[in-house]
């Protein structure tokens, strides 16, 4: 049962990131004047996370990460600290768009910190597409497209739901500075639950085994997880950011 755990973990985990993700793009779009720009901006990003994917997968396949345990510890290290660094910073900047007058125009780059992944992010996303590459082995590069489907459906899902509060983005300084308080809580949260550095060995030996424990007949299909997760993830996230506001 800890490997389901930890993929339900992953899979979540990950929806959040994702919804992130997309309430980020939406505050660029609005800061990109016409339309031509608007899409060429959510074609490049899209272009990125795919990319990352497709990075994630080539790097699995090719690359035992249980025989570079010591260089994959030493960037989680890395990863923690610049994410922690980056929580610290979001709660300072949305503080202070929170102290703004809501009345206060003009652009606010704190989208970046949404759109862009954090180093995190891409660990998560990393070890989610392990499990499924071990999962079904033969079928590694179908389910991994499948997994950045489900990643592009809940941030399609975040970025419609922001761009759904339309006139909010007109004074964007009070909508953004309340996300990304939130947003450094859960980074920080997120320090504290992630396995820790020690427990990686532990962590790749479960994927790498994953795929016998699939094999079970008991055992529920990787898809139903992966669309119960992201759904429950989108939908919390929705209902709290429409609530706050």
């Amino acid at each position: 049962m800890e490997w389901k755990s930890l993929i339900a973990g992953l899979v979540f985990t990950m929806g959040i990131y994702a919804a992130k993700c997309g309430i980020g793009l939406a505050c660029g779009w609005a800061e990109q004047g016409n339309k031509g720009r608007q899409f060429t901006f959510l074609g490049a990003a899209a272009l990125a996370y795919t990319l990352l994917f497709a990075g994630s997968y080539l790097l699995l396949t090719r690359v035992n990460l249980l025989n570079q345990l010591l260089i994959v510890e030493h960037l989680v290290k890395w990863a923690m600290a610049v994410h922690a660094a980056m929580a610290s910073l979001l709660l300072v900047w949305g503080t202070a768009l929170l102290k703004k007058p809501s009345t206060e125009t003009g652009p606010v780059r704190g989208w970046l910190l949404f759109a862009l992944p954090c180093p995190v992010c891409m660990g998560v996303i990393l070890l989610t597409v392990a499990f499924v590459i071990s999962f079904f082995p033969e079928t590694a590069f179908a389910m991994t497209a499948m997994a950045w489907g489900v990643f592009a459906v809940v941030a399609s899902a975040g970025f419609f739901i922001a761009r759904g509060l339309g006139e909010r983005f007109d004074t964007p300084h009070h909508v953004m500075g309340t996300m990304m308080v939130f947003a450094a809580l859960w980074f920080l949260l997120t320090v504290l639950v992630v396995p820790h550095v020690s427990e990686l060995p532990d962590v790749f030996a479960m994927a790498s085994s994953a795929t016998d424990a699939a094999r079970d007949p008991g055992s529920a299909p990787l898809w139903v997880l992966v669309f119960g997760c992201c759904l429950f993830s989108a939908g919390v996230c929705a209902d709290r950011f429409i609530h706050t506001h």
